[in-house]
């Protein structure tokens, strides 16, 4: 089973397809090949290090909340 998290992007290179994404204070560096162009604020679902799915701010939440209530607020 693939456990996808939602992440919010803290910032983008010129030109790259990576960013850098936050969640739960840990901050990490994924490729947004699979998703296209993203921005800083935007929301990902990402897994393996890849961004699997562009998210808007009520879907990131609600994944979040329901992972808060399997105990798994921190992965």
């Amino acid at each position: 089973m693939c456990l996808g998290i939602p992440v919010q992007v803290v910032k983008t290179p010129a030109g790259g397809a990576w960013a850098v994404v936050e969640t739960s204070g840990i901050r990490q560096q994924v490729s947004t090949e699979l998703v296209g162009p993203v921005k800083a604020g935007d929301w990902l679902l990402i897994h393996a290090g890849y961004a699997i799915a562009q998210l808007d701010f009520e879907a990131a939440a609600d994944v979040l909340d329901l992972l808060a209530e399997m105990g798994l607020e921190n992965v």
